[in-house]
């Protein structure tokens, strides 16, 4: 970057070697000699480079200047323009100092405009700062967020666990209590079924009982003739008997007094068998 004015001309590096360039046409047409000779009076060059050029060819010193002067120093060139000035060259000096002047107002402006995108870059980089901070927070929040979100549902299915364990609890004590009564029901059913089926038992052995009882009615009836029966027959079998011990009597004395003899036996159905006897004598 250069910093010029009317009485003090300081001339970076860069902006030396541009001129220089531009100018390497003219600088041809100058007497190198004169001017190195100055710029070493001036101490902007050293001893030895002084001694060193002249030995060279007009072209080398050409380039030995273009060279060197951008390597001297920001006051190199404005000791150059002098030098020029002193050989009379004060049109090649004014037209280089005017070109200084207006890479200057270039520089400048390029640097304003510089300066503008540095502050521009500057506030964006703030913004950017601030939009990153923003960003950061909104992250961290949102990471916050987040976790709180993650642990919510633990939080949600612990409490939920514990209510389904305490729902299931429940619905077992419940089964429970419904199974106890499913079972005392089921006993219920199975009482009821054996009292209908001992009712229905209890009709059959009314009915039993009944049927023995008329039964045993028949029988004791049948009996009570049976006996009446055996009564009439016994008292029949009396009248027999008494008839046949008649008969037998009757017989017997008719026998002590005949041998040979027939005997009406009467059988005991009243009826009358003829039996021949012999009686003999001793």
């Amino acid at each position: 970057m250069a910093n010029c004015s009317e009485e003090e001309l300081h001339v970076d590096g860069k902006t030396v070697a541009d001129i220089m360039a531009k100018y390497t046409e003219r600088l041809k047409y100058l007497e190198h000699m004169k001017v190195i000779e100055l710029l070493w009076n001036k101490k902007v060059i050293d001893h030895e480079e002084y001694v060193s050029i002249q030995k060279t060819e007009n072209m080398d010193r050409r380039l030995f200047l273009q060279e060197k002067l951008p390597k001297k120093g920001d006051t190199a060139f404005q000791k150059f323009l002098e030098c020029l000035n002193e050989i009379n060259q004060k049109i090649l000096a004014k037209e280089m100092r005017r070109d200084c002047m207006d890479n200057q107002e270039e520089d400048t402006r390029s640097a304003f405009k510089q300066l503008e995108k540095e502050k521009d870059l500057e506030t964006r980089n703030k913004e950017m700062e601030k939009e990153l901070a923003l960003e950061k927070r909104q992250k961290v929040e949102l990471e916050s967020r987040i976790r709180k979100l993650e642990e919510e549902p633990k939080k949600l299915v612990h409490e939920e666990t514990e209510r389904e364990k305490r729902k299931l609890a429940k619905d077992l004590k419940e089964n429970k209590e419904i199974e106890e009564l499913r079972l005392e029901l089921s006993n219920v059913r199975t009482m009821e079924m054996k009292a209908k089926d001992l009712e229905k038992q209890l009709e059959e052995s009314r009915y039993e009982v009944e049927k023995l009882q008329l039964e045993l009615r028949t029988l004791k009836k049948k009996a009570k003739d049976l006996e009446e029966q055996l009564k009439e027959e016994q008292n029949a079998n009396r009248g027999i008997v008494r008839d046949k011990r008649t008969h037998f009597s009757n017989v017997l004395r008719y026998m002590a007094n005949s041998k040979s003899y027939w005997i009406d036996i009467l059988t005991a159905d009243h009826g009358v068998t003829k039996k021949y006897f012999t009686v003999g004598y001793r």
